[in-house]
């Protein structure tokens, strides 16, 4: 790896190991690059240049790697049906902004852009995650105590009667071949509903619903997103538009005992 990056020579083919992700409620074992998507910490793509890995290398003991595949810098589609998908441009396999939307900081930006009922009480991807597992380590520094007790004192102590999760996707489609805007319809949709799904299934996963009946989860497409789709006129993927349109929303509907 050292005389590859020396001589200016491509990585590819050489030997790599997935290290298990470190959850986080805890303290990362490494410190010196940002951690966790659109917490707000800074761009998590890391530097290809030579002096960045080899630093890396000298804090943390190992390079870390670039993941290849034909023109992809990395694999960004879990789906089967999309695994071949591109993105539209180069750039966009470089997460270079962030705006904090998954941590508590980031519900303004979200209550400027999206429409918020009046009377729901929002609460972030962090703030659920340190109230389901624990408010400790990196994810503490992301989510907000007082929003963290309420959502447990719900969850405790109230009686849950409807749990909603709305997938989004953008509208943003690269496909050129025949039926090309049903196709890159179709394939939005799916991803939509995967999102939803995959959020809904963790949620059943916590372990902190488990009294909760299986009839009362339901998946759905964002309100006013026509199949769950955002228009994104934005052909970059890190953009506001872009990320505020890639989103899961849970309704959790409950009543809480008098005092």
């Amino acid at each position: 790896m050292a005389s590859r990056l020396v001589a200016g020579r491509t990585l590819k083919g050489l030997p790599t190991e997935d290290l298990p992700t470190e959850p986080a409620d805890r303290d990362f074992a490494i410190t010196s690059v940002p951690r966790g998507y659109e917490m707000g910490e800074g761009p998590i793509s890391l530097s290809l240049a030579p002096s960045d890995m080899s630093d890396f290398r000298q804090s943390a003991g190992f390079y870390y790697a670039p993941i290849y595949g034909d023109q992809h810098l990395w694999h960004y589609r879990i789906d089967d049906a999309t695994r071949s998908q591109k993105l539209l441009s180069e750039d966009n396999y470089y997460e270079t902004q962030t705006f904090g939307l998954n941590a508590h900081k980031g519900l303004e930006t979200i209550r400027e852009y999206f429409d918020i009922d009046r009377g729901e009480y929002l609460v972030s991807l962090a703030d659920i995650y340190a109230a389901v597992k624990s408010n400790q380590g990196h994810i503490a520094k992301h989510a907000d105590q007082e929003t963290v007790d309420d959502i447990r004192h719900i969850i405790e102590n109230g009686v849950i009667t409807g749990i909603l999760v709305e997938g989004l996707a953008t509208s943003q489609d690269n496909f050129t071949g025949p039926d090309a805007k049903q196709v890159g319809l179709n394939r939005n949709t799916t991803l939509s509903d995967n999102r939803a799904t995959t959020v809904l299934n963790w949620l059943r996963e916590s372990g902190k619903f488990d009294g909760v009946d299986s009839k009362t989860y339901r998946v759905n497409s964002f309100k006013n997103a026509v199949r769950g789709i955002g228009r994104v006129d934005d052909p970059s993927t890190r953009g506001i538009d872009a990320k505020m349109n890639r989103c899961v929303k849970v309704h959790l509907q409950y009543i809480l005992p008098q005092k």
